[in-house]
């Protein structure tokens, strides 16, 4: 059995080191159906990756071969003989995305203006503040000096 370490190395090695390599061949031979194919990929990656992260792994990891089934279920997502990202993309992620393209569209363009008007906010508050800390250092610096 493969537990939480050697699972992680394995996906790593064939859930993303594998299939971004074929991404780039396809890329590079300006293959439109294989390039396509690894879109479809790397956004079914992408969201089993967030669910197993968010629910998964805090939820069944003690299911027996929890670990094993995960990298299968990699291997399967992109095996010519399963293609199963294609399988998934088609009958769940692309219905679902349809449904509910303007709802995320609209959230996620709220997500980037709070983000963006929260970021500037804290930078220019870390800003001040390391000033700040800057002309404290300097005054003790030239007060030790004087004195």
């Amino acid at each position: 059995m493969l537990g939480d370490a050697s699972t992680r190395l394995l996906i790593n090695l064939f859930g993303y080191l594998w299939p971004a390599y074929y991404t780039h061949k396809a890329v590079q031979a300006h293959d439109e159906r294989a390039t396509n194919k690894w879109c479809i990929y790397w956004l079914v990656i992408a969201v089993f990756t967030a669910a197993e992260r968010l629910v998964l792994d805090w939820t069944i990891f003690w299911l027996p071969l929890y670990y094993e089934g995960k990298l299968l279920f990699v291997v399967w997502l992109w095996h010519s003989h399963t293609q199963g990202a294609q399988y998934l993309y088609s009958k769940v992620l692309l219905p679902l995305l349809n449904k509910y393209e303007g709802p995320i569209d609209d959230s996620i363009a709220e997500a980037q203006t709070w983000l963006m008007d929260n970021f500037w906010q804290y930078a220019r508050s870390r800003a001040s503040d390391r000033k700040a800390g800057w002309q404290t250092a300097t005054q003790q610096t030239a007060v030790s000096e004087s004195g």
